[in-house]
């Protein structure tokens, strides 16, 4: 008997869950086939319960089955719910990422007396790379760090219209 992940991945089931949920690029089966990918939706799937420590656990669960390519039939739908927030989260993720430039960071330095401590110890050019590699992660998981990131670019774009407005 084939198993349901492979009938996912041969498209057997594709065709139901994208009746289900509006279809977008990627699909669930291209995210599940790529490595970084896949990893990076099971620890969404294992962050996005909140609080709610029932829920939490059926996710945790949830995302193990992904992993070990062991789903079950019902996993589907919540799955390919699931991947919609993913995606927008990942969309999220790759705004912040090209807004993170040389500029962004002198002007980041001002507001944030951490980060240019953090800044001024590893250099510019390094806090570049470790956010840009680690914004995928962090956007997933909902961290607070994310959120203090797109509140700084809100606070420095916010602060170059205004010296836009003077000139």
């Amino acid at each position: 008997m084939v198993g349901i992940f492979e009938q996912y991945r041969k498209g057997k089931i594709e065709e139901q869950v994208n009746k289900e949920v509006k279809a977008e690029e990627p699909s669930l089966s291209d995210i599940l086939a790529d490595q970084r990918q896949s990893a990076l939706f099971a620890r969404y799937l294992e962050s996005s319960a909140g609080n709610d420590e029932k829920e939490s656990e059926q996710r945790r669960e949830l995302a193990g089955r992904l992993l070990k390519r062991s789903l079950e039939e019902d996993d589907l739908k919540t799955l390919a719910e699931a991947r919609i927030e993913f995606l927008k989260r990942l969309e999220s993720a790759k705004s912040v990422k090209e807004s993170i430039t040389p500029q962004f960071i002198d002007e980041l330095m001002l507001i944030n007396e951490d980060f240019r401590n953090l800044a001024n110890l590893v250099g510019k050019e390094k806090v570049i790379d470790v956010l840009v590699g680690e914004m995928d992660r962090l956007a997933v998981e909902g961290k607070e760090e994310f959120q203090s990131i797109i509140t700084s670019l809100n606070k420095i774009k916010e602060a170059r219209q205004k010296a836009e407005y003077r000139e």
